[in-house]
């Protein structure tokens, strides 16, 4: 009975300074599943969404509107990156809050989810993408008290 309790003792011990050792490093690669490129059509027009990795702190993406006349507006310059141990999310809308970066910060992950948040913004306050099948990513802006119809955005494959 003793040796039990000293092997329980050790192996807990063991456990408390192994779990304890190990720091939860924010890594990009496990958001890989949003690289590439993605397109919804809305309203006579076609929505692009394309992600590319520029280091493995940083992917940098943008969002634009093809319209059927073929005109182009480059809505938002986006950022998802890994500093100061968080996952951050922001976006420079053009033509809005005087082009300045928005910052998100990761508050929800999952496999196929990541929900990002900036409770001083006005809108959004909250930004989730989610994969929902190999080609298909939704995009799910929030308020306070509304939210938008989530945007279903397939992957153009190249």
């Amino acid at each position: 009975m003793r040796n039990f309790l000293n092997y329980n003792t050790l192996l807990l011990a063991v456990a408390v300074v192994l779990l304890s050792s190990c720091e939860h490093r924010p890594d990009l690669n496990n958001y890989n599943w949003i690289l590439g490129e993605w397109e919804v059509r809305q309203d006579h027009s076609e929505i692009f969404e394309v992600w590319k990795p520029v280091t493995d702190k940083l992917y940098e993406g943008f969002n634009f509107t093809v319209k059927e006349n073929g005109d182009t507006t480059v809505n938002e310059h986006l950022w998802l990156e890994s500093r100061n141990e968080k996952v951050i999310l922001s976006a420079k809308g053009f033509g809005e809050n005087e082009e300045e970066r928005i910052f998100f910060t990761l508050t929800y992950k999952t496999l196929k989810t990541a929900r990002f948040e900036n409770t001083r913004s006005d809108f959004p306050i909250t930004i989730e993408y989610t994969k929902s099948g190999s080609h298909f990513l939704e995009v799910q802006i929030k308020n306070n008290n509304n939210s938008q119809t989530p945007i279903k955005m397939h992957k153009i494959e190249g």
